[in-house]
């Protein structure tokens, strides 16, 4: 057996398992959370999800393009799984009414952001996290909206607000009941977490 073939099946293997077992990390926690909602939402199976998956796996030759130098194929495919996961939810949110967007630069300076009444986080998906997309180009825009779930999902509602400035740092400290200086040590511990994924899934060095 090829190599190539080898590692396209052993992919397609993790794909099944990320799909349908859940995991101790947050992307594993983020799979499974749409996963159902994609079925109570519109009937869709994990079977069909994972078909889905692999179709797109291979039509992109993702395996061709794994280095395992910079991350371990479990680590890579499950990469995968979590944005494919990502992008089937928001191709069928297209299909439905759209809610009315509200810039986050409406939003007076420490105003609480509120998904639930149509507030977006729509600005700073444009621009990615850190300045890592162009926002003039289409294709870094998806990846900035990419970025913004991903940050979103691994950092929760509360700290993305106060890393975006949309929330300040003693208020959080003090609604935790912590110290300013624990909440700050805790943020950073964070950032320095999500900075590591990132290079994992190449998109910083």
């Amino acid at each position: 057996m090829k190599p190539e073939t080898r590692l396209l099946i052993e992919s397609y293997r993790l794909i099944t398992r990320y799909i349908w077992q859940g995991g101790k990390l947050w992307m594993n926690h983020s799979i499974q959370k749409r996963v159902k909602w994609l079925y109570h939402r519109y009937g869709i199976t994990r079977k069909e999800i994972i078909d889905h998956l692999k179709w797109k796996y291979k039509g992109q030759k993702k395996h061709k393009r794994h280095d395992p130098n910079l991350s371990c194929l479990k680590t890579y495919v499950l990469t995968f799984c979590y944005y494919g996961v990502l992008s089937l939810v928001r191709e069928l949110k297209k299909q439905e009414t759209h809610l009315s967007l509200i810039p986050l630069a409406q939003n007076s300076p420490g105003e609480k952001i509120n998904g639930r009444s149509g507030t977006s986080y729509e600005p700073y998906e444009q621009e990615g996290i850190e300045g890592l997309v162009e926002p003039d180009n289409p294709e870094d825009k998806l990846i900035g909206k990419e970025l913004m779930q991903m940050a979103l999902d691994f950092f929760g509602e509360e700290d993305l607000e106060v890393l975006l400035g949309a929330k300040d740092r003693a208020e959080e400290a003090g609604r935790l009941g912590i110290s300013y200086d624990t909440y700050l040590k805790r943020l950073d511990r964070k950032r320095q977490r999500f900075k590591t994924i990132l290079q994992q899934a190449g998109y910083i060095d």
